[in-house]
């Protein structure tokens, strides 16, 4: 009798243990699952915010390239005018001034609400006495210089999508230029480009120096193209 109460007791341990057994094992798979979920999610969280921080960044980088002006230029068939206006067409612009290296023209050229450059008159008359200090004559020849370049600096006033900006950017201006072997016959001058070359900050003062060194530099010069 006491023999099967103990084998009964035994029995009743077993199955207890087993049922203790298989809780312990559903609640720690329960756990692990949760815990596998949690980690999942937190993966999902940090891939999310990075997506959000990427898509913020590249709002950021397009509203600010949608307000940047580049100019193009026109130019008069015969003469020296120059009429700029914004390569966007949403953009409108307003006013500007721009700058020659001080050996070719000391003084800053007004650039009006339609994009005309003022007193080109003058202009163009200190850009042939540059040139015929820069290039010699010589008898009996006409020497022709196709797509030369000098650089210009200029601040324009623009808005775009109701607000006004301002931008200071270097830019080179091409020509074609002639000089005659007659000795007091000016070069012939004819405009034929306008290209952006690099932007400044607002806070840049007139970089006069930067463009004397450039129109003088003995070594020439280079524009600084860049990959997007």
């Amino acid at each position: 009798m006491e023999k099967k109460e103990s084998e009964q007791n035994e029995s009743l341990t077993i199955s207890n243990w087993r049922s203790l057994s298989k809780k312990l094992f559903s609640q720690e798979a329960v756990s692990l699952l949760s815990l596998l979920v949690a980690f999942l999610a937190f993966i999902g969280s940090i891939r999310s915010c990075q997506i959000s921080q990427e898509a913020l960044i590249q709002t950021n980088k397009q509203y600010r390239e949608e307000r940047l002006l580049v100019l193009q230029a026109k130019f008069l068939e015969k003469g020296n005018g120059i009429t700029v206006s914004p390569t966007d067409e949403s953009i409108t612009f307003l006013e500007g001034t721009a700058y020659l290296p001080s050996s070719i023209h000391k003084e800053e050229i007004p650039i009006r609400t339609n994009g005309e450059f003022l007193y080109m008159g003058s202009v163009s008359s200190d850009l042939k006495k540059f040139l015929a200090k820069k290039i010699s004559q010589e008898k009996g020849y006409a020497k022709v210089s196709l797509g030369g370049k000098i650089p210009l600096f200029i601040v324009s006033y623009y808005t775009v999508k109701g607000h006004s900006y301002m931008d200071k950017s270097l830019y080179f201006l091409s020509m074609d230029v002639v000089v005659f072997d007659e000795e007091y016959e000016q070069p012939s001058v004819n405009f034929t480009g306008l290209i952006f070359a690099e932007r400044f900050s607002p806070n840049t003062v007139i970089p006069k120096k930067m463009l004397d060194d450039l129109i003088n530099s003995k070594d020439g010069y280079y524009i600084p193209f860049k990959q997007p």
